[in-house]
């Protein structure tokens, strides 16, 4: 049967490798290893030989990754007009069908076609299980799969079960293509999914979302082919996925909970260069939340009595006197009654303000210096050199040796947790876990570790500069690192990552630092960095 997966012995190996038994026997444990990145297992049985068994889409995703053999690359390959034919029919079957595509869509669509037909004309076909619980077969996506492969295929189609998930695979790959954004409605369980997402982002990063329709409507429009991409393994490839990471990391670190919450939802991996797109439509967000209004809304969150609110309201009113416009105090109990989205800073005197899932800072009854920088941050964002300088402090600098990065980790996270009060061992979980998700390496021998989600009660860095590189992860090595640990109450601190960006990328000032590595001179270099964002 052609269901069969075709076994090689040992021997028949040998024999068309040129390879020596001890030689085969080594080539096979490298071969697990490299199959089992693509969910694929190398089964021996004896008497019959080796296999390799998994999901035919695995296997594809496999090959493709891996870089042929040319000595056996020609006898795959197709003639000009082979192509030609088949982009014609993919042509006309959208002309047929009366449905619009750019040339640009219809030739990666061609070469699709082109590779699934090799693969069908050997008779390896794809599983029942490749479009899910998803019916297709009414989509105009599914009736031009179904046109273009019975033209293409002629008088050899295969089973009318395999030749199904063809076109269920087919289909899921056009509808992975094409534009959304043009003349398609957004799937009402897209936009609940986005709503709730939005909801939990707020509550993690104290940035609200849900009041930007255009953002929503931007991932909507995205999510929509990606998850038809994902299901085909067709997912995008992003040239510029770490150069994006490290421009945009606040934006980075919502994009990368954001599909967390996908794979909560919907149990679908998402690849870093993928949510690098995802990244720049947080990014845009972002852009959005900052843009500064002229006059600002205060909310003050107290048990005071009205009568008793007079002498703070004069404080802040004289230490801001052409900025606030309007300030509005409530009792606690009043707090889920009002629209918190109307107010550019929100501010609370109580003790506890976890109830409040961030959004909302505390200040003190009578108001101290420390109260005026975070008013003044929550209002106007970082407006000099200074307020970014503030957050390094030399009780949260390292000079010296660490042999991996478990040890660093520690110090900085230990210097950051004594300066916040916080309790190392759950910080420090954070930032592992943050690790896992991806690398915080941020170029020029640089690492950015950070929690997974703001965990202090007001912005730290915290600095080691080692006098030998260390590995980072598989691929860098790093001389200094930056723990960031943004305030979680306070969504306006996030800009913090900007300006570090720009220091990281600041070459000619690294090089000063490294040759003077103390926190005198670190500040300095970061003040010469920082000179042209004000």
């Amino acid at each position: 049967m052609f269901e069969q997966i075709r076994t090689f012995s040992a021997a028949s190996l040998e024999d068309k490798f040129y390879l020596s038994e001890s030689t085969l026997y080594s080539c096979m444990k490298e071969v697990k290893k490299i199959i089992l990145d693509y969910n694929l297992q190398l089964v021996y049985k004896t008497n019959y030989g080796y296999k390799i068994e998994g999901d035919e889409l695995d296997k594809r995703v496999c090959l493709a990754k891996i870089e042929p053999d040319t000595k056996y690359a020609d006898q795959y390959s197709s003639r000009p007009d082979d192509l030609f034919e088949i982009y014609k029919t993919v042509a006309d079957s959208f002309l047929e069908a009366h449905y619009q595509v750019t040339e640009s869509m219809l030739q990666n669509i061609t070469g699709h076609v082109h590779q699934n037909l090799m693969r069908i004309t050997r008779h390896h076909f794809v599983s029942s299980s490749i479009s899910g619980n998803e019916d297709l077969s009414q989509t105009r996506a599914y009736s031009i799969a179904e046109t273009i492969l019975k033209k293409l295929l002629n008088n050899q189609l295969p089973s009318s079960k395999h030749f199904q998930n063809e076109v269920n695979l087919l289909a899921l790959i056009i509808l992975g293509k094409l534009e959304y954004s043009d003349n398609n409605e957004i799937q009402e369980e897209i936009n609940d999914f986005i709503d709730w997402a939005f909801s939990k982002i707020d509550k993690k990063f104290a940035a609200n979302f849900g009041t930007l329709a255009v953002l929503k409507m931007k991932i909507a429009f995205h999510l929509v082919p990606l998850f038809y991409r994902i299901k085909s393994r067709t997912q995008l490839k992003n040239s510029m996925t770490e150069e994006i990471t490290q421009s945009f990391p606040q934006a980075a670190n919502i994009a990368l909970y954001f599909t967390d919450l996908i794979i909560e939802k919907y149990g679908l991996k998402i690849s870093i260069d993928e949510i690098t797109y995802i990244i720049l439509h947080f990014n845009y967000g972002l852009s959005l939340l900052s843009q500064k209004k002229l006059k600002k809304r205060m909310l003050i969150i107290t048990e005071l009595r009205q009568s008793e609110t007079s002498l703070l309201k004069f404080k802040i009113a004289q230490w801001f006197p052409n900025i606030i416009t309007r300030i509005d105090f409530i009792p606690p109990s009043a707090a889920n009654s009002v629209e918190l989205e109307d107010y550019d800073a929100i501010f609370s005197t109580e003790g506890n303000l976890d109830k409040y899932h961030g959004g909302v800072s505390r200040l003190n009854f009578f108001p101290k210096e420390s109260d005026f920088e975070r008013i003044n941050l929550a209002l106007n964002g970082f407006s000099n050199i200074t307020s970014i300088l503030s957050k390094f402090s030399e009780n949260c600098f390292y000079f010296g040796e660490a042999s991996s990065r478990d040890e660093v980790l520690k110090i900085v996270t230990a210097m950051a947790a004594k300066q916040d009060g916080k309790e190392l061992s759950s910080f420090l979980n954070s930032i592992e876990e943050r690790e896992k998700i991806a690398s915080s390496y941020f170029g020029n021998e640089i690492a950015m570790p950070h929690p997974l989600i703001p965990f202090t009660d007001k912005t730290i860095a915290s600095v080691a500069i080692l006098k030998k590189p260390i590995q980072w992860d598989g691929f860098h090595k790093v001389r200094l690192v930056i723990l960031v640990s943004v305030a979680k109450n306070n969504p306006v601190e996030f800009q913090f990552w900007h300006y570090m960006s720009a220091f990281v990328q600041n070459e000619k000032n690294l090089e000063g630092l490294w040759n003077n590595p103390t926190f005198e001179n670190l500040i300095s270099c970061l003040g010469q960095a920082l000179a042209e964002e004000f």
